[in-house]
């Protein structure tokens, strides 16, 4: 069973990047491959979705679990079609000089060879892609965070100067 793992130090604080990962029906908006994702049914700390995931005219569908271990962990897994098994381990650690130590561990095994272009969206290559997807979009994110707050503080200190009459 083919398995993949990356970790990385990501320059954002463990709860946004965790809340990024955790909120799956975003994912189209910022997550390569991802066509749709729609959470059909909660319980406590689990949620199960209906997912998409394709590259032009080719695309799979499957459901998963994800259950939610706040703030430091995310289990995904899957047994349905195109998977015989799926299972991603999301954690997440604050070290002492701070930012977010991220680490995704994939595993899967799929039904059949027929489901290729899935084996290469959850290749190493591109579990890679993925950390770098949501290492990206916690930039983008952290960055307009930055700049609403620069803004808030120009506008309480009796707004921004312009040159123009």
């Amino acid at each position: 069973m083919p398995r993949h793992s990356v970790s990385r130090h990501v320059k954002c604080g463990r709860e946004l990047l965790f809340n990024l990962v955790a909120d799956v029906e975003r994912y189209p908006e910022f997550v390569p491959w991802w066509m749709s994702a729609t959470v059909w049914k909660t319980d406590a700390d689990t949620y199960y979705t209906r997912q998409t995931v394709g590259m032009s005219l080719i695309y799979h569908e499957f459901q998963s679990q994800t259950t939610i271990y706040r703030p430091d962990r995310i289990q995904v897994i899957s047994r349905e079609r195109p998977f015989r098994s799926l299972d991603m381990h999301w954690s997440f650690e604050v070290p002492a000089h701070g930012g977010c130590n991220v680490h995704l561990n994939v595993e899967y095994e799929l039904r059949s060879m027929q489901f290729g272009m899935l084996a290469a969206i959850i290749s190493a290559d591109g579990v890679r892609r993925l950390v770098d997807a949501f290492e990206g979009r916690a930039y983008h994110l952290g960055r307009r965070a930055a700049g609403s707050h620069v803004a808030e503080a120009a506008a309480a200190d009796g707004g921004l100067q312009s040159s123009h009459p």
